[in-house]
């Protein structure tokens, strides 16, 4: 239940063509998606029975109806906690068990990969080439934003130079206790984000900037195949299984954002990537944001969750990622037949793309 176990094959790979690999005797990618969004749906459930359970212990106005309902009404609280937490233990069991299946298939996957001849260069050269086509669709429109919003943008690097002197640490990794913990990284993800969510709402009630908040965290399978694909990473590293997003129309607002983080009494920023100013990932290919990682203040797990701060413009070219390479870089998941919609899963990028409101 706490990690995953040694990996051991099910079952021989089985070939079929040049490009598709099917690995049978292991769950869908649904599957584990379907019992991951019921694992966050219980939790938050078993939050606000908890929040119950103290409002009553703290008592009311009327201390003779404490007195007499408060007992019973305890007692089948307690009762209704206990059999959530059994409940929460079997779906983490199962979560574990899909996700353990899931990355003896993705290991088939990659030593096939692997094996591909020229499979470096081939990848050396979709990096170089998408690079270079999206690089020339965002510096032209960051250009554009120095240039029309000069004001803005100095009010946005005070905001972002004072947040970063209020870091409580000089990175955004998550507790050593989910280094090798699968289990524990979810869990933590589950009870951070109902209470990060309502300060997320707030905060865009009062930037009114849009705001993409996520119905659920990020898939698990996603977690799995980057930390398989980069030695050098493991589950500490991945501080976006809460992530949100901000779109702003112009720089001062951006600048808004990042005050109100620096305001705001229910979160705890530990670390600020400007990369609005600068763009500070090569992958990217030129698109620029500035990224807030933070913890909400009652989380005892202290989960770091990511925010992402985009200008409107940068977003309305966005959509240009899609399709811009012929030769398309191979990934892990999308390789697997999952026998499921293309569109429900989303772990060849690192954010889903929604479609532009006319």
């Amino acid at each position: 239940e706490s990690s995953l176990p040694p990996l051991q094959p099910p079952i021989q790979p089985i070939s079929i063509g040049a490009e598709t690999l099917v690995v049978r005797g292991r769950p869908k990618l649904v599957e584990l998606e379907d019992t991951t969004n019921l694992y966050l749906k219980m939790q938050k459930e078993y939050i606000d029975t908890r929040a119950e359970k103290l409002q009553i212990e703290e008592g009311g106005d009327d201390i003779l109806t404490t007195l007499v309902k408060g007992s019973d009404l305890k007692v089948s609280i307690n009762n209704k906690l206990r059999a959530m937490s059994e409940e929460l233990k079997g779906l983490r069991k199962r979560m574990m068990q899909q996700s353990a299946a899931i990355q003896s298939g993705m290991l088939f996957v990659i030593a096939a990969l692997s094996a591909e001849e020229n499979i470096v260069m081939k990848c050396d050269k979709v990096i170089e080439t998408t690079g270079a086509k999206l690089s020339a669709i965002y510096d032209p429109v960051w250009e554009l934003i120095c240039h029309t919003e000069s004001t803005g943008l100095e009010i946005y690097e005070i905001e972002v130079a004072g947040l970063r002197a209020t870091c409580s640490q000089s990175h955004h990794k998550q507790k050593s206790r989910v280094k090798s913990n699968l289990a524990k990284l979810v869990e933590g993800a589950a009870m951070s984000k109902p209470r990060v969510d309502e300060v997320i709402e707030g905060i865009k009630n009062r930037t009114q900037c849009r705001t993409i908040i996520p119905k659920t965290i990020k898939p698990i399978a996603r977690v799995i195949e980057r930390v398989m694909l980069r030695h050098e990473e493991d589950l500490s590293h991945i501080a976006d299984m809460v992530r949100y997003r901000f779109i702003a129309p112009s720089m001062r607002r951006v600048a808004q954002i990042c005050a109100e983080f620096h305001k705001s009494l229910d979160l705890v920023v530990v670390d600020v990537e400007d990369g609005l100013s600068q763009s500070i990932r090569p992958e990217s290919g030129g698109l620029r944001a500035c990224l807030v990682y933070f913890y909400h203040v009652r989380d005892r797990n202290k989960h770091v969750c990511e925010a992402e701060i985009t200008h409107a413009r940068s977003e309305e070219r966005d959509t240009k990622r899609i399709n811009i390479s012929d030769t398309p870089p191979p990934s892990s998941c999308n390789l697997i037949n999952l026998n499921c919609p293309a569109d429900s899963l989303n772990f060849g990028t690192e954010r889903r793309r929604l479609p532009r409101r006319r």
